[in-house]
């Protein structure tokens, strides 16, 4: 089973990645490393990190969605933002 993966510094960070017969899009190696790097940054966490950590990212999707419903892209860029902080705070006090 062959495995190639090229990347560069400039042009496509990612532009091939194959394992054996099944070649695997741009799209979803981003999405694999990216969990992977999320995974293993939050491997070293307590659980009050991991709560906070929780509550902010269910908090920004959750305010991106409304804002973005609510005015546009602008909108979701803020109720993002506001939603991070306040999952992000709301997550530490509950495993507190």
């Amino acid at each position: 089973m062959a495995v190639r993966l090229y990347a560069a510094v400039s042009g496509d960070i990612l532009p091939a990645i194959q394992l054996g017969e099944y070649p695997m899009s741009k799209s979803v190696a981003v999405k694999v490393a990216a969990v992977a790097i999320i995974a293993l940054a939050a491997a070293g966490c307590t659980t009050t990190q991991r709560s906070a950590g929780t509550g902010a990212l269910i908090g920004a999707g959750t305010g991106a969605v409304i804002g973005g419903i609510a005015s546009g892209g602008t909108g979701a860029a803020w109720g993002a933002g506001i939603g991070a902080v306040a999952g992000g705070a709301i997550g530490a006090a509950v495993a507190n």
